[in-house]
């Protein structure tokens, strides 16, 4: 996986909030690839947020609003302000800024994840609290838009999809630990959200969600 920085504008943006495009592609954006991620910088120094890239590149064809002859990537958020926020993109060390995409390291990439998230740093060894940090701070991308509420006893936390159905939620931060704790029963919990993922393809199937392969995997 590759990270991006891909210059666009607000309006664009609004037209097409699922797609990236442009109509003079240059080399560094034509390279962009399924899975990659993509830090949306709107014209304006403003941070629309982070974005994976969901398809490979294609015309666009017949649109409304854009030409036919644009290169455009099909794009799923990832993490998000509620408005784009005033970003100086020399502040992490990027540059090119006249040219349709630029690519950038993965410790760049992180120092936006965390600017966004209003963190310092990741821990060295992530805990319980944090995880429950970073589900509220994203969970509406993550897929739950509304939390219920959460508690210290089992399930963690209630939230509201977004086909407006409760959701039950444990946090681990390795999800085999939910199988460690005799007290849960996986037929009573929708969802383990983790950091990392080690239960693997023998977990119950759509069961598990892990906030660091989400992030940068």
């Amino acid at each position: 996986m590759r990270y991006y920085l891909v210059v666009h504008d607000l309006k664009s943006y609004g037209q097409h909030p699922d797609l990236i495009g442009s109509r003079t592609a240059d080399r560094t954006f034509r390279s962009i690839k399924k899975g990659d991620r993509i830090i949306f910088y709107a014209i304006g120094k403003k941070l629309v947020g982070i974005f994976k890239v969901s398809q490979p590149g294609r015309l666009l064809g017949k649109d409304r609003y854009w030409h036919p002859k644009h290169l455009v990537y099909d794009i799923e958020p990832v993490l998000r302000p509620p408005v784009p926020l005033d970003f100086e993109p020399y502040e992490f060390g990027l540059k090119m800024l006249r040219r349709a995409a630029s690519e950038m390291s993965e410790q760049q990439y992180k120092k936006i994840v965390l600017w966004l998230l209003g963190f310092e740093e990741f821990p060295e060894q992530m805990n319980h609290d944090m995880l429950v940090a970073l589900f509220t701070k994203m969970h509406s991308e993550l897929g739950y838009p509304k939390i219920k509420f959460i508690q210290q006893q089992f399930p963690d936390c209630t939230a509201i999809d977004r086909k407006g159905r409760e959701v039950r939620i444990e946090f681990e931060v390795f999800a085999t630990e939910f199988q460690r704790d005799s007290t849960h029963q996986i037929e009573k919990c929708d969802k383990v959200i983790c950091w990392e993922d080690d239960w693997g393809p023998t977990a119950p199937s759509g069961k598990v969600l892990s906030i660091r392969q989400w992030l940068f995997e």
